[in-house]
């Protein structure tokens, strides 16, 4: 009744009082104290809060750096500058910030001393990444990288912000070199460069070791390498399978990596065995192994086997994407296995995207499983993105199957200021919520994964300060977001839940924009000149100490610095779960 009542009044409100396009439809005036209530006082004719609660605040920088181009992308954590935006400031919380980031001009050689490959003390022309390592997940950071040219000795040079990195490095040799002169990648993870000068010398005294191995079925043309669990980069050098004449069919193989990948409580390290393409389409999985689990022993050689999973005949499926009406609606849709039987040790994964034809309909093979099916509709849809699982027998008939999408659910509320007035003509955003750190095989083959992300949205409040959002269900970062002249923060609610229980499964109730933190600032470069028109932005992380699922970070407010490097942010005094 509550959202039908919030439906009627913005029917008969919101020809009464027509939004200024000139002009915010909000703002945050005052004449005195008096007038910002309890939790704020009057600054510059303008409440400003008088308590906080943002712990841990992170500040992000994404700036050009110079004129060929070189950025900056740092992030700085506000606590280590001597800035706190928690508790109670009677004269109000408003802070001045001034920063030069540090940056380490970083050169890099990869250099192999050992005798492989014909390579002793040659220099070798290589690709360079350094990774960001933060503590945090959800901030999206881009790798500084480069590359060496083709001239004898040269080596990558790189700006950086002071830091913690992952410095991966990677040999570009020509494609027609043999497998057993391919190099593989270097991985350092966590590597801290705080020196105005960094020369990193990728000197390799060691040879690679080969892992040898077989399995048991024919794989002929799979591709097969080592993939680090914790981000998912390559470990090895990658390798084309080649099936052995054999009664019973089986597969050998051979792949070099680094002894650090294979030695004890080093990497978390996992052994894809990937099918080529026209195979995929027919249905074969993906298969992978931790390599823990299956070369207990020091010695690099491991036996592999499927238990025939790959003799199992794929099923065609027959399905179709239906409307509640049972009319068919053209979607995409992906399918990923949940369970396929396979070695003790390891995960048989597939997982494919097909798209229906007009009417809804699409066919895709199976094999004998369980299956997570995902059905997105075009963008702008009505119908909501359905989730449903499958189970494909031994010798399933595979017709009669079929995704019903429900509709979109609504997530509704009502905005006001803290003066109480409503928040009215304001931009509303939910956007998906970003997740927790994961492995490789959490992200790319879990259950818990969607293929098919769940999609945001936005839209604005009525006159009266009452918004109406049809979304996907799912878990999304929730935020109101005012004019940037209304002089207003932002309204933040991380991971607000959506079901798909009912047409307004997903009801904030009343939310309040509070009185801002503001937050003066000013970033020059270490040789003086001011950083103009770089992005700024503030995110709130979840404390250090909540261990491995902590949530991801969420993000503040944003905003650009002038031609001076200065710039002004309005941040919510408070951000509720």
């Amino acid at each position: 009744m509550r959202a039908i009542a919030a439906l009627l009044c913005a029917a008969t409100v919101a020809c009464s009082i027509p939004r200024l396009e000139d002009a915010p439809a909000v703002t945050n005036e005052c004449a005195s104290n008096v007038d910002c209530g309890a939790s704020g006082v009057c600054i510059d004719a303008m409440c400003v809060a008088t308590n906080a609660e943002l712990p841990r605040v992170l500040l992000e920088i994404d700036a050009p750096y110079a004129a060929d181009g070189q950025r900056l992308g740092a992030i700085v954590d506000l606590a280590a500058q001597g800035l706190s935006l928690e508790g109670d400031m009677p004269l109000g919380h408003v802070h001045e910030l001034s920063l030069v980031p540090q940056v380490a001009d970083v050169t890099a050689s990869f250099v192999l001393e050992s005798a492989f490959g014909g390579y002793t003390a040659m220099p070798v022309p290589f690709a360079l990444e350094l990774f960001p390592a933060l503590d945090v997940t959800g901030i999206p950071l881009l790798p500084y990288a480069a590359e060496s040219s083709e001239a004898p000795g040269a080596t990558p040079s790189l700006r950086v912000p002071h830091g913690t990195y992952d410095i991966y490095a990677r040999a570009t040799l020509p494609e027609e070199t043999p497998s057993e002169c391919q190099i593989p990648p270097i991985l350092l993870r966590s590597r801290v460069l705080a020196s105005q000068s960094v020369d990193i010398q990728l000197a390799v005294k060691s040879s690679p070791t080969e892992l040898t191995g077989s399995i048991d079925a024919d794989l002929s043309d799979w591709t097969i390498a080592l993939i680090d669990n914790q981000d998912g980069r390559l470990l090895s050098t990658p390798a084309r399978l080649e099936s052995e004449p054999s009664p019973v069919g089986s597969t050998t193989f051979s792949l070099y990596a680094w002894p650090e990948v294979f030695a004890p409580n080093s990497f978390d390290t996992v052994l894809k065995m990937t099918p080529p393409e026209e195979q995929r389409i027919q249905g074969k999985p993906t298969l992978l192994w931790k390599l823990e689990a299956i070369q207990p022993g020091s010695i690099p050689h491991v036996e592999l086997k499927t238990l025939g999973l790959l003799d199992q005949p794929a099923t065609l499926i027959e399905g179709s994407v239906i409307a509640p009406n049972g009319a068919g609606v053209p979607a995409t849709v992906a399918i990923r296995s949940n369970s396929l039987d396979a070695e003790a040790g390891s995960i048989a994964a597939f997982q494919t995207i097909v798209v229906t034809d007009s009417d809804g309909w699409f066919s895709v093979k199976l094999r004998p499983g369980l299956y997570e099916v995902v059905a997105a509709p075009a963008a702008g849809s009505d119908l909501a993105i359905t989730r449903t699982d499958w189970t494909i027998a031994v010798g399933d008939l595979g017709g009669g199957r079929s995704v019903e999408l429900s509709l979109r659910p609504r997530l509704i509320g009502h905005a006001t200021l803290e003066s109480g007035l409503p928040a009215l003509f304001t931009a509303v955003f939910a956007e998906p919520a970003a997740t927790h750190a994961t492995t490789y095989l959490e992200e790319e083959f879990d259950v818990r994964a969607s293929p098919v992300a769940s999609l945001g949205g936005s839209t604005d409040t009525d006159a009266s300060g009452y918004f109406e959002l049809p979304i996907d269900p799912g878990q999304f970062d929730f935020s109101l977001r005012p004019d940037p002249g209304s002089r207003l923060p932002w309204l933040v609610r991380p991971r607000v839940a959506v079901s798909d229980a009912g047409p307004y499964a997903a009801d904030l109730g009343d939310i309040t924009i509070t009185h801002p933190v503001v937050l003066h600032g000013a970033i020059a470069a270490p040789d003086g000149p001011p950083i103009a028109h770089g992005a700024v932005r503030i995110w709130l992380a979840p404390s250090t100490d909540v261990g491995a699922a902590a949530p991801a970070a969420v993000l503040l407010a944003e905003t650009h610095t002038d031609d001076a490097g200065a710039f002004s942010l309005l941040l919510p005094s408070g951000v509720s779960e």
